[in-house]
């Protein structure tokens, strides 16, 4: 009976066009890696048991901490990108 309840959700889900909203939304979301971060970290926090404060502040903090360690990975990328264009030049 729960299976076939959630068939009939998905297909008026999909009907309505709510799925491709949702799609829209969620792209917003996926491309910022403050808000992925935030929003994963909340979820998962408050899906193992810990209180909503706690929670939402710790995604807060995971949140901006990611925005350093994005800042680090482009940082080593244009090293990296330097190292591969000197390697290119030798082999020329």
């Amino acid at each position: 009976m729960v299976t076939v309840t959630l068939a009939i959700v998905c297909a008026l889900a999909t009907h309505l066009g709510l799925t491709s909203a949702v799609g829209k939304a969620a792209s917003k979301v996926f491309g910022c890696t403050k808000c992925f971060t935030f929003w994963v970290s909340a979820v998962y926090l408050c899906a193992t048991n810990h209180s909503v404060p706690v929670s939402l502040a710790c995604a807060i903090v995971a949140s901006y901490l990611s925005v350093w360690v994005e800042i680090g990975f482009v940082f080593l990328n244009g090293k990296y990108n330097e190292l591969w264009e000197r390697v290119m030049r030798k082999k020329e």
